[in-house]
């Protein structure tokens, strides 16, 4: 079974999150962090970012990289 954005399986997270130390959780793209906030019940540990995928074709991988750098390093 293939498991995609609409057909999609949960691991049980709440526990790791519950004891470890976890600041902040990036989400790939607004459709992954849409699915992770329900599922985490709006953790405000996470933080969605422009999809790194190739079919997001309105931000170049020099764009993103920034995106995604200036955010990570915040957290480092």
């Amino acid at each position: 079974m293939r498991i995609s954005i609409k057909n999609y399986g949960t691991n049980d997270s709440d526990e790791i999150l519950n004891i470890a130390d976890i600041k902040i959780i990036f989400a790939n793209g607004k459709k992954y962090y849409e699915v992770a906030i329900k599922i985490l019940n709006d953790d405000n540990r996470f933080m969605a970012l422009n999809s790194t995928s190739s079919a997001n074709a309105r931000m170049s991988p020099d764009d993103l990289i920034c995106e995604w750098s200036d955010n990570l390093l915040k957290f480092l």
